[in-house]
């Protein structure tokens, strides 16, 4: 028998040993080969490496692989190639072969790399099983679609084809992952749901597209076994690898399932998925289904940009204002978290396109989590074409990969994105400024620090968002005395991606031993400086308008509800009905504020006997299902 070894590891920089997704992309493959009899008879699927330990000692506990499999993404990329190089030296006469996501539709990788010697492009399921085929045979591999390798001196690239077949046997009612999860009995697992496969969208930004992959539906009766095992396993966290959940009826009846698993078993605990920008009524049902049952904390509304030009270049459509305001508003009554995801330095996007669209978002309601991801260059997008990065003159740097919310970042293995620093719209030195504000009103606005004021000023003295948050970046800059303020350094670090050093992370022990998003790391840093923050605040609101009695008291009130790690144990009294006002601002039905008694009693609420207890259950893991504020989270709290 002939042994056959998959290498899917896991996030780069995952730390936790007793967490770990199972190797789905390589199951998959799996799958399909070994219920071939023919390969079943000459091969042996002998162990799939899914942990992340030093490639040295994964080779050395290899059993005479004659072929090498290996799935390759941004977390792992780097790590497979180490860990291949040094396999080959000890077992020359081993198939090494890559595919994966990372993997350019070109000949490349062989050229660069000798130990490399087989490449697969796209879907996999179909090419392996006949590579396999072809391998225990002798026969030429010319005939096997979407993979490259060398013949003599020579490199041959065989034709594209796209896959049409989704009926595929599961990896998790096959048994594929039987043994991973014998051999880890102290681990929780997570777990990939694809009920589909495809897009019909094709983003500059992504890799769906390109593929020119139509979407194709895998049978009910697997996505009904694959949920039933996930039930059974007690698999805690399902990621739905679905492009558009929600896009088609029959997710509604995927979803009723995963509830009843839930209902059930326990299992799965939870679920995150890609939700359909389209059919908004359907995927509030998902959406509200999940929320009900506790499946889900939150629901993303994403966006990537609200610039025109920068939609129309990269090819991405958008929901209107109107529906995205109408959504966020119904969402907000039913009480399920939303949050929207944006995407830095696309093509097209200008500085002040960025900056006015983060507004026009908080003004359509998106008062909770805005999301701002860089721009990267992904293998297979569009982005990638040379034509394309020389038509709309994007420079990119190779930028260190870090994991946010881990407790370390030093590998021996650096993994790498590359990341978009300039476009003929945008330059570093913009992006800079724009990576600079989305940090501020992440933290001071979806955080809750300062939306009461921000919405105050809004509603009754007309300052526009955009206006308040770019005077509230410039002010912090200028005020790096206060010992709360951590966003010149912050503004630094940002800068030193131009320079391809990722430092975009805040790290102070007393957060515990975790690794920060900036603002998160900022917030925490105000926390512990509470009261001074909102005395020194009170000097840049009240360069809008003056610190009138109202103001104060929208300072106070936010002071108030904030959640910090030890509450006050005394009530907060106020003359007016804050409570009522910002809720119904949230909700996008604006009320006049009255002058009305009300007080805030937060003496229930939990305490945390030391700040990383609070750190990581309030700001890390609350953050997306509000727990950050009272006034979102528990309404007991006030009274008349």
């Amino acid at each position: 028998m002939n042994n056959v070894y998959f290498f899917q590891v896991s996030d780069a920089f995952s730390s936790r040993s007793d967490q770990m997704y199972l190797p789905y992309a390589v199951g998959t493959l799996a799958a399909v080969a070994w219920s071939n009899p023919e390969i079943n008879e000459k091969w042996k699927l002998k162990k799939i490496i899914c942990r992340r330990e030093s490639p040295e000692k994964i080779v050395a506990q290899l059993d005479n692989p004659s072929v090498a499999a290996f799935s390759n993404y941004v977390w792992n990329y780097e790590f497979n190639l180490r860990t291949a190089e040094i396999l080959k030296k000890k077992y020359p006469g081993c198939t090494v072969v890559f595919g994966g996501h990372n993997v350019s539709q070109n000949s490349e990788l062989l050229k660069k790399y000798a130990f490399i010697d087989i490449l697969m492009f796209g879907e996999g399921e179909e090419s392996f099983e006949k590579l396999l085929l072809c391998l225990g045979s002798g026969k030429s591999l010319a005939g096997i679609h979407n993979i490259a390798y060398r013949l003599g001196n020579n490199t041959v690239h065989t034709a594209f084809a796209c896959v049409k077949g989704t009926d595929y046997p599961s990896p998790y009612t096959m048994g594929i992952f039987d043994d991973i999860i014998k051999e880890n009995p102290n681990t929780s697992f997570s777990a990939i749901l694809e009920t589909n496969r495809g897009c019909p969208y094709h983003c500059a930004f992504c890799d769906w597209g390109p593929m020119k992959s139509k979407v194709r539906m895998f049978p009910m009766e697997r996505v009904k076994g694959d949920i039933e095992w996930f039930s059974q396993h007690k698999i805690d966290y399902v990621w739905g690898a679905d492009g558009n959940f929600g896009l088609f009826e029959r997710d509604r009846e995927i979803a009723d399932m995963l509830v009843q698993a839930k209902k059930k078993t326990g299992y799965p605990q939870q679920i995150k998925v890609n939700y359909a920008k389209m059919n908004g009524d359907n995927v509030f049902y998902l959406t509200k289904s999940f929320a009900e049952n506790g499946l889900s904390k939150s629901t993303t509304m994403s966006l990537q940009s609200t610039s025109e030009d920068a939609l129309r270049i990269t090819g991405r459509k958008n929901m209107s204002s109107e529906i995205f305001s109408r959504l966020l508003t119904v969402y907000r009554h039913n009480s399920i978290p939303t949050y929207t995801e944006l995407v830095l330095a696309l093509p097209g996007e200008t500085k002040k396109s960025f900056f006015e669209g983060i507004g026009r978002i908080i003004e359509n309601g998106q008062h909770s989590v805005i999301e701002v991801y860089d721009c990267i260059v992904l293998p297979n997008s569009t982005l990638a074409n040379p034509d394309y990065i020389k038509k709309y003159k994007i420079k990119t740097v190779r930028l260190p990969y870090v994991q946010q919310h881990t407790s370390s970042i030093n590998f021996d293995i650096t993994e790498y994105n590359e990341t978009v620093v300039s476009t003929f719209s945008m330059s570093a030195e913009e992006r800079v400024d724009c990576r600079y504000l989305a940090v501020v009103v992440q933290c001071f606005h979806s955080m809750g620090l300062l939306r009461n004021a921000a919405v105050w000023l809004r509603l009754e003295k007309n300052i526009d968002y955009s206006e308040f948050y770019t005077r509230l970046s410039y002010w912090l800059k200028e005020n790096s005395s206060c010992e709360w303020n951590i966003f010149p350094e912050i503004y630094r670090k940002i800068s030193l991606v131009n320079e391809g050093i990722n430092e975009q992370y805040v790290f102070n022990e007393l957060f515990g031993n975790v690794y920060w998003p900036m603002d998160e790391g900022a917030f925490l840093n105000i926390i512990m400086h509470y009261d001074a923050f909102f005395e020194d605040i009170k000097g840049f609101l009240a360069g809008f308008t003056g610190l009138d009695e109202q103001l104060e008291q929208v300072i106070d009130f936010s002071k108030a509800t904030v959640r910090t790690p030890v509450m006050s144990k005394t009530p907060s009294y106020f003359k007016y009905d804050f409570p009522s006002y910002f809720t119904a601002a949230l909700e996008n039905t604006p009320v006049k504020l009255e002058k009305k008694n009300c007080a805030v009693d937060t003496s229930s609420l939990q305490c945390f006997e030391n700040f990383s207890d609070y750190a990581r259950e309030i700001v890390w893991f609350g953050r997306r299902s509000q727990k950050l504020n009272v006034l979102e989270s528990d309404k007991s709290c006030f009274t008349d």
